[in-house]
């Protein structure tokens, strides 16, 4: 694993004893919940193949390893949601890896992506996982229609409390967002005989809960 690790981390700079070194400072670490030193290095080979880079991951590691700071930055983000979900270490480093891409969110953002996810599925039927499954296939058209992960995840968490979860919910969604804003006579004819735009004066999407609010009104 180490050794994939290094080749994972080529431009980081860090040699094979001081990832080694941190890995195990990871797996050793009482503060965090359920892991060992193995899957630290994999979660840390998920994040540096993401893009991410060392303070993205670590916030300091310097800090970390000598001066006993806590954990941040990403790696820290997928713990918490490891430990507070279905997840393996490995794939809630996934989750946050393209969170963070998806939305364009730093790594000093890295911590509130786990507790979206975590107060989301807290708040809906839909878990962790499912809501993983679902912005893998919704996040790129999400983020194209100007929505935020948490204005996301809430979508996908209502739909979840109507039967619509996981990869479906995504896939759903994403059906939505993409047919209701196609440039045909049919559509355009459809938001005339609501009266409703889906942009402003100026050409600009409009906030996704406010015209689905007024589609709600039109509709009835």
């Amino acid at each position: 694993q180490m050794n994939i690790l290094q080749t994972a981390a080529g431009q980081s700079g860090l040699s094979l004893e001081e990832l080694s070194a941190a890995a195990l400072a990871v797996g050793g670490d009482t503060r965090l919940v359920g892991i060992d030193a193995s899957q630290a290095a994999e979660a840390l080979t998920g994040l540096y193949k993401a893009g991410l880079d060392t303070g993205d991951i670590f916030g300091d590691l310097n800090g970390y390893l000598n001066e006993g700071a806590e954990l941040s930055g990403a790696l820290r983000a997928a713990v918490d949601l490891q430990a507070a979900s279905e997840l393996d270490l490995a794939t809630a480093s996934d989750v946050v890896a393209v969170a963070m891409a998806t939305f364009g969110l730093s790594a000093e953002e890295a911590t509130h992506i786990a507790d979206n996810f975590v107060q989301t599925a807290d708040a809906s039927v839909a878990s962790v996982p499912e809501l993983a499954d679902a912005l893998a296939n919704v996040g790129p058209s999400a983020r194209a229609f100007g929505l935020s992960l948490e204005e996301t995840n809430l979508a996908l968490g209502l739909l979840s409390e109507r039967g619509i979860r996981g990869a479906e919910a995504g896939t759903a969604l994403k059906s939505m967002l993409v047919n209701m804003s196609r440039d045909t006579a049919e559509v355009r004819q459809a938001w005339e005989a609501l009266g409703i735009s889906l942009y402003d004066s100026g050409g600009q999407m409009r906030s996704l809960p406010v015209v689905i609010a007024e589609l709600e009104q039109a509709l009835a």
